[in-house]
């Protein structure tokens, strides 16, 4: 169950800084888009990309994620992000 707590964030903000990067690489397009939020369990990742220009519209955002009680044998991935 450790892996759960110990999960490295450094993997997750890579992705996010390669997804962004992405997202804003077309310049032509004229939107730029930036992470509103993000979560991480284990290996899945939850990251929360907005067109820059809708931010200001954006509240309320919350995110939370909830470890599911122990198991035997112990799973990797057993918990949810809201």
């Amino acid at each position: 169950m450790a892996q759960v707590m110990n999960t490295d964030e450094s993997t997750r903000k890579d992705w996010e800084e390669l997804i962004e990067r992405t997202l804003n690489a077309d310049k032509s397009r004229g939107t730029q888009y930036i992470l509103l939020k993000s979560a991480q369990l284990v290996g899945l990742a939850l990251c929360i990309f907005v067109k820059k220009e809708l931010v200001e519209s954006i509240t309320n955002v919350e995110a939370r994620v909830c470890k599911v009680r122990e198991a035997s044998p112990p799973l990797g991935l057993n918990g949810q992000l809201d």
